[in-house]
């Protein structure tokens, strides 16, 4: 059988030594024919998952060859991306080369929803035939050039208000807020965590710009005469742009936003560039000069790194060949932000369960707040880190998807909410109802009132009067429900002339109903158990 190192060496008109040594975008070294390639902190491709196909030598070799190109000419992600998309292409390969017929066959089936994988992967077939090299047939250009294809599908998640992946309403937000300055307060969660979920929440940027922070993008904006005088907006936040087109350098400060931030999350990654520069001085045993400091990673759980080295001379030498080798990689970040939501006990009213926290979940929401406030789609681009508007129509536009969700919606409520109320109406001595009585305090009122009892033995934190619209509860038949339905009316009196927005009154109204039907339905079995 031939070799792929034999391949690698013979190419027509791309010959290449044995030993070939490559440098990725972030200077990372490796060499073409190892089974491995480090192309960052957190970006690997492992040669082992591309499928094995018999007679694909030619093929395999072409593949490295390009995608090598591409890690020293592009960033890392990119890289992986277009490694994983043409692993995809490569079982309809039978020919050992990539083909019309093989790209015909892969078109059809990915179906319309998953068409644009072929519209990423077009431009690294394009480049591989432009370079020269073998293993695709030279007939794919044109074929490629024919081809109308879609490009990734962004935005569903905001145009179907998806409560799972969609963006936050008001609601979810505050109870997220709320849980996060709890744990914080309780030691529930580490500064480094907490600082993490406040920046993504307030900023939106993308995971690789977080994990591109470090200790000096912390700013105070001051007079011009030098002078320093807190005022509101006086905190800032230099972050660079993870995606520009024609940049590729990781951390280009010359292309930074410069973001305002509130004085709690200043103060929160103040404390935590505190903490690393504190560890990192008892790791090296010396005081840090300022250059050093402001150079330090926010985010840093590779401290074996940082113990590793001897001190600052070696640490920028090794910071300026490979600039992201101290940061946390963004896979981490994506991970935390997954553990963080597993101790998360913040409830979603629209869906009764926990909500499940991604750090785009807060870019949509951001991106869905500005457009509600009115701002166009170039200054929700320019506060999300956009180079253009193709991506932040979908907070601007109106879309028949965004109808068909509202309809789902609303469906319920044209039904007068004859079913608010899902429980059941129960004595207090009935058989079968063993679970202890769910208690809530009425505020306003002294006396503590048994409503019902709660069908679940899970812990719950939503607001008492939730429990009225939740299929769980069992309603007592002789509890004094109508002071309930009294408290709850005059909150939504209250929340309706502080301003808030029509959900949380939607919300309300749901709760009235369900109160005024457990009245309704109490009433019709005491007259019953009455007449019996």
């Amino acid at each position: 059988m031939i070799q792929t190192g034999e391949i690698l060496n013979n190419l027509k008109g791309k010959a290449s030594p044995k030993r070939e040594i490559r440098t990725s975008k972030l200077g990372y070294q490796f060499l073409l024919e190892d089974p491995k390639w480090q192309l960052n902190n957190g970006t690997v491709i492992t040669w082992s998952n591309v499928p094995q196909i018999p007679g694909s030598e030619k093929l395999i070799a072409g593949y490295r060859n390009t995608l090598a190109n591409y890690g020293e000419q592009v960033s890392p992600n990119h890289t992986k991306n277009m490694f994983e998309m043409m692993n995809r292409l490569m079982p309809f390969c039978n020919a050992g080369a990539v083909t019309v017929k093989a790209l015909n066959e892969w078109r059809d089936s990915l179906g319309h929803e998953r068409l644009w994988y072929l519209g990423n992967l077009r431009g690294f077939l394009l480049q591989w035939a432009d370079w020269g090299f073998i293993g695709i047939d030279p007939k794919v250009p044109d074929f490629l050039d024919s081809l109308t294809l879609p490009g990734n599908e962004k935005g569903r998640a905001v145009r179907i208000s998806c409560p799972h992946t969609g963006p936050f309403v008001r609601q979810e937000y505050q109870a997220l807020g709320r849980w996060l300055q709890s744990a914080w307060r309780n030691g529930e969660i580490s500064l480094q965590d907490c600082s993490l979920l406040r920046l993504f929440m307030e900023t939106g940027r993308r995971p690789a710009e977080v994990a591109a922070l470090r200790i000096g993008d912390l700013r105070v904006k001051s007079l011009a005469s030098g002078e320093y005088v807190p005022s509101k907006d006086s905190h800032r936040l230099v972050v660079t742009r993870a995606k520009r087109r024609g940049y590729h350098a990781w951390r280009d400060l010359s292309t930074a936003d410069e973001l305002p931030i509130s004085d709690d999350l200043f103060d929160l990654l103040h404390n935590l560039g505190q903490e690393v520069i504190r560890a990192v001085e008892a790791w090296w045993g010396v005081t840090l000069p300022p250059a050093t400091a402001k150079e330090l990673p926010l985010f840093c759980v590779t401290v074996n790194r940082l113990k590793e080295i001897g001190g600052p001379e070696e640490f920028h030498a090794l910071e300026a060949r490979t600039p992201d080798w101290f940061h946390e990689p963004t896979g981490n970040l994506y991970s935390r932000v997954h553990a963080i939501g597993k101790a998360c006990k913040a409830v979603s009213e629209r869906t009764n369960d926990y909500m499940l926290l991604s750090a785009y979940r807060f870019r949509r929401t951001l991106g869905t707040v500005l457009a509600k406030h009115g701002y166009n789609a170039y200054e929700i681009a320019a506060a999300l880190g956009h180079d253009d508007t193709q991506n932040v129509q979908v907070y601007t536009e109106n879309s028949a998807e965004a109808f068909d969700r509202y309809e789902e919606i609303m469906e319920p409520a044209f039904e007068p909410l004859l079913k608010a109320f899902t429980g059941e109406i129960i004595r207090p001595n009935q058989p079968g109802s063993e679970r202890q009585p769910f208690v809530h305090v009425l505020p306003g009122y002294d006396a503590r009132i048994e409503s019902g009892k709660c069908g679940s033995l899970a812990h719950c934190h939503r607001n008492w009067y939730t429990c009225y619209t939740c299929v769980k509860f069992r309603a007592f038949v002789d509890a004094d429900h109508g002071r309930a339905l009294k408290e709850v009316e005059a909150e939504y009196e209250r929340t309706k002339v502080q301003g808030y927005e029509d959900s949380m009154l939607t919300g309300l109204e749901a709760t009235m109903e369900a109160i005024k039907e457990v009245i309704r339905l109490c009433k019709k079995m005491r007259q019953e158990g009455a007449h019996a």
